[in-house]
């Protein structure tokens, strides 16, 4: 064959490979075997959850002694290269384990408004004999991802579709579909969460398994650093989990608790449920009910009125809180903690004001602080962090 386009060959791969690219090689039966080389040039692929299309593979081909061996295999997702090697024993060959190797560096695996997740990867695609199917396993190293979604999207899981559930992907093209899945997913505050509510780094540590049609992730994610932010208040993330248990990996468990301090009120939210049916309890010191701290910090409504908005305060309050959400989203490399925050409204001043502080982040360590505090007294100074949480 000394040159073909694949194109004509779209009556059997249309599922999988668009129109273009080139077929060429030389192959013939010998001695009971097959021998010779193909390749396939400038093809590529349909879009593949999640990865989306493949462009660009380049791949050669070689039959020796009733095995198929990959002498030149490349393709380019998301603008990056992955290489592909190995040998794959025909039906006779005397030993039976087939063993492919992918693997490439700061690879977009999901490339979306809502989501870039970044990852490296080196996977295997094994068989132990012919009769078995495939496993794809190795390994993936999540890195600088970012995730600007909603939380309400975060637990929008539905149970009976596996493009809706964690991990949010299925594989439904033949005779991928039915491929088992045997990968470690780690990553070290691999993303920054960046939604109106939710700022914080995560990291995961997580196994997935099942089939490319029914994945399923075992273990945990965190988030190690973080806070929600409302309009009238922060909390500080001291704890937040996501569990995914081998019993019932497509209902993973929710554990958390944030505190914050704000209008003199030490407050407390923990988390519990699921995914799917998160569980929200808030506490405070002095006491509130959950209503009343709710609206403390949506509103700006204290249950004594210790303190009371006009509403020209509480419009620029939400404008503020609006805006910040909108800068920290543009402004600066959102892998990197904020350098300029802005507290206020964590006490009453004796006086009746709200207290405020700017804090400007010189190094990971040294930080400049200026505040106007409860004693109605302002002060600037430098903070150094001696000990990381």
């Amino acid at each position: 064959m000394p040159g073909a386009n694949v194109s004509t060959l779209t009556t059997n791969l249309g599922n999988f490979v668009q129109p273009g690219g080139s077929l060429r090689g030389r192959v013939e039966r010998r001695d009971a075997a097959w021998h010779g080389w193909l390749e396939l040039t400038n093809v590529t692929t349909r879009p593949i959850a999640p990865v989306g299309i493949v462009r660009d593979i380049d791949l050669r081909l070689v039959w020796i002694d009733r095995a198929i061996e990959i002498e030149r295999g490349q393709a380019f997702v998301g603008g990056q290269p992955v290489q592909v090697s190995g040998l794959w024993p025909l039906p006779g060959h005397p030993n039976p384990e087939a063993n492919l190797r992918l693997s490439g560096t700061n690879l977009a695996l999901v490339r979306s408004t809502e989501l870039l997740l970044r990852a490296d990867i080196d996977l295997t695609i094994a068989r132990t004999n012919p009769l078995a199917l495939p496993v794809v396993g190795g390994s993936v190293r999540l890195h600088d991802s970012v995730v600007t979604m909603d939380v309400r999207d975060l637990v929008a899981v539905d149970l009976e579709r596996p493009s809706q559930r964690p991990p949010f992907f299925s594989v439904e093209q033949p005779p991928l579909a039915d491929w088992g899945l045997d990968v470690r997913v780690r990553g070290d505050r691999f993303a920054r969460i960046l939604s109106p509510v939710l700022r914080a780094s995560a990291s995961a540590d997580l196994a997935l398994r099942g089939t490319l049609r029914n994945p399923r992730l075992v273990g945990q994610a965190f988030v190690d650093r973080g806070r929600l932010a409302f309009p009238f208040g922060q909390l500080e993330i001291q704890q937040f989990q996501v569990l995914f248990t081998e019993s019932d990996p497509y209902r993973p468990k929710l554990e958390g608790r944030a505190e914050g301090l704000s209008f003199g009120y030490n407050l407390g939210m923990d988390l519990g449920g699921t995914l799917a049916e998160p569980e929200i309890t808030f506490t405070s010191t002095p006491p509130m009910t959950t209503s009343e701290v709710l609206q403390m910090l949506m509103a700006g409504s204290l249950p004594r009125n210790e303190y009371s908005y006009s509403t020209r305060g509480k419009a620029q309050n939400m404008g503020t809180y609006l805006a910040s959400d909108l800068l920290t989203q543009l402004a600066g490399d959102p892998m990197e903690e904020p350098r300029l925050t802005f507290r206020s409204a964590q006490r009453v001043s004796s006086n009746g004001s709200l207290t405020y502080s700017v804090e400007y982040r010189l190094t990971d360590r040294w930080s400049a602080v200026a505040e106007y505090d409860r004693w109605n007294q302002i002060g600037a100074g430098v903070r150094w962090r001696v000990l990381e949480k």
